[in-house]
Parts: structure tokens; sequence; C-alpha cells
């Protein structure tokens, strides 16, 4: 049997340790991994630029509350290349789960054009006749199915900037080398959680290029009006109200004290639709 751990920083949590129980025989390996291994989003709205110098393994979580779903615009190519006109809508700072955990500056995101249909939909403008173009028409890419847990991926056979994104069981890859036409990716997620992967090998260095294709990502939270209404961000709506989830351990009188200071009350679960909407708030929170 074969069990994988991650350990964050050790300055935040201490240093890791193991115990053993009885007279277990196992083989240990262990390795450092890179700052960005592990890191999730869980804000309304956030954005990163990564520009690999070297080798580099990165997985990145957009994670938001049940009720969202995440509007993704992901660009791969040569940095000259990149959006830079962006909309107008202002963002707040990013929070950043991770061992090195910081909040991003302020700033504004692209408007995302995405299909209406009720499955992730990824539309990828490529400009095959002008590497300077932001892209023509969107086709919908083709999604396989597979694990995320895989450590490959394809990622191998790729002289360059492999990326991967997953919703779900659902997943798109591409491969691209400097010199490549910028790809221009575009995503509305199923639910309200979506994986990106990015892994830089050694890259095919010549005259004209070298190093890594520079990636860009933003996103933001799209409420389901079905499920949060006009609630705040975190909340979802039932019946008139709009419930949250409070992470403290209290008595029943003692969260309900909690709740009056915040100017609320404890939630009654008094239907099976209720139920259910609280079930998969917590499930998916």
């Amino acid at each position: 049997m074969e069990r994988k751990f991650y350990f964050p920083s050790l300055t935040e949590r201490g240093k890791p340790f193991l115990v053993v129980h009885k007279g277990p025989v196992f083989s240990l390996n262990y390795h450092l991994v890179d700052y960005c291994y592990n890191v999730t989003y869980t804000s309304r709205n956030g954005s990163l630029v990564l520009n690999p110098i070297k080798n580099l393994l990165c997985h990145f979580r957009v994670h938001l509350p049940y009720g969202n779903r995440v509007l993704l615009r992901l660009q791969m190519g040569d940095d000259k290349l990149m959006t830079t006109t962006v909309a107008t809508t202002t963002t707040t700072s990013t929070t950043i789960k991770n061992d090195s955990a910081q909040s991003r500056e302020d700033e504004t995101l692209d408007k995302i054009k995405l299909s209406s249909f009720d499955v992730m939909m990824m539309t990828d403008s490529l400009n095959k006749s002008d590497n300077r173009g932001g892209g023509g028409g969107g086709d919908t890419l083709k999604l396989n199915h597979d694990d995320d847990d895989d450590d490959d991926d394809g990622d191998r056979d790729c002289d360059g900037l492999h990326v991967v994104v997953w919703d779900g069981s659902l997943t798109w890859n591409h491969c691209s080398k400097n010199g490549d036409p910028k790809r221009d990716i575009q995503v509305w997620s199923q639910k309200n959680i979506v994986t990106i992967k990015i892994s830089a090998r050694t890259p095919i260095i010549n005259s004209e290029s070298s190093g890594y294709p520079v990636v860009k990502f933003w996103y933001h939270a799209e409420p389901v009006l079905d499920i949060v209404g006009s609630c705040k961000f975190g909340e979802v709506l039932v019946k008139q109200f709009c419930v949250s989830v409070v992470h403290v351990r209290h008595t029943w009188d003692e969260s309900e004290k909690y709740c009056e200071k915040r100017g609320g009350h404890l939630a009654s679960v008094r239907d099976e639709n209720s139920q259910n909407i609280i079930d998969n708030f917590l499930i998916n929170k």
C-alpha cells in the first residue's frame, strides 16, 4: 500500500512527524516541493502570473463556497502577447490558503464569454495566422475523463510547459513551448472547484528562444441564483433566510448567543428541501 503526504511550511506548523505502532516494515522517501505545489484560492476572485525559469511543478485549486461556479480565463504564451485590456469590474485581494499565504494586489478581470451549456465548457481562442492576435472564433474543446491524482498526466512527454485543468472528472491539457501561438482558454465550471496543474520540464533551447512560456489566469465567482439568491458570498438561501456556516464548537445555548451577536439565529430545518440545501452546503463547503 502506497501513501503520499504533503507537509506545509515548517515555520508555520512545526516539524512533521511520523508515529509508528507495533513493528511494521516500510520504506520512506521524501523530497522538497516547489513553493506553488499546493496553493488554494478561496476568495471571490483572484489572478496569477507564472513565469517559470526552471523545472517546476505547481498545483493551484480554486475552491469557492457552495452555490458558486468558477469563471476562469487562462492564457499561455509570450508575455508580450498576453492580454492587457481588462474589464472595469474591480476585484478584491486574493486569499491564498497555503504555506506562503499572501495577498495579491487589487486588479481587474477580463470579461469572460462562455457557453450556456450546463457542463464544463472550455472555449479556446487560437489565432493560427498571427501570434499577436487575441483569438478568433471559440471552439468548444473535447474534455476527457481523467484522474487528477496521477502525477504524470502526460507531462513527461512535454518538453516545455504542460497545463492540465480539472473540473471533477473532466479534464483538458495542453503542452506549450516558446514560439507556439498564444492559447486563450475560458472555463465555466460545473461546480465550485477547479484544479490547475502546471509543470515545466526541460525546454528545447535554441538561438531564437529559450525558457518557458508565461502562464496567466484570472477567475471570479459566478453565483448560482437558485442556490444563493441575493445572499452574501459564502451564504446560501434557505427559504427567506441567508444561511452561513460557523466553524466554532459551541453548545446549543452558546451557539444561539453567538448568532444573536451577529444579527442572526440558529438555522432551523423544517422540511426536506431545506435539509438537502444545508447538507449540500456542508458537504461542498
